[in-house]
């Protein structure tokens, strides 16, 4: 069986996504007034880079994984988006924008749940 396409689009947008994260992330970490937000956040600066960083490193690992066919990179990418969330709530930076992009996300992310999806990834929804 062919990958099918939606798996490849989102495969691809996961990735594309992660890389320019990662530029607007290190951005945003070296900007003053971006360091001055971030600084009245709950959690410190050092802890929001780690989590930033290793963050953006395993939303690229699932979007690899996915196009290599591994099973759990589309669970890996709703846990991250749910602790994404969570984190970003409790460091008390959530904003409006934060949750389009949640919903957005997560509405991208259904289309490795679809039945299509399941059999590509080995699971047949009536088997």
């Amino acid at each position: 069986m062919n990958r099918p396409k939606r798996i490849t689009i989102v495969a691809w947008y996961v990735i594309i996504s992660s890389v320019v994260a990662g530029f607007s992330v290190t951005w945003g970490f070296n900007h003053p007034e971006a360091v001055k937000i971030l600084e009245s956040a709950n959690f410190p600066i050092w802890l929001q880079k780690i989590w930033a960083y290793l963050a953006l490193a395993l939303k690229l690992g699932c979007g690899l994984y996915l196009l290599e066919r591994i099973k759990i990179a589309r669970v890996g990418l709703i846990i991250l988006l749910f602790v994404g969330l969570m984190v970003t709530i409790l460091n008390g930076l959530s904003s409006p924008a934060m949750w389009i992009t949640f919903i957005a996300n997560l509405a991208i992310y259904s289309f490795l749940f679809t039945p299509v999806s399941e059999k590509w990834f080995g699971h047949q929804a009536n088997a």
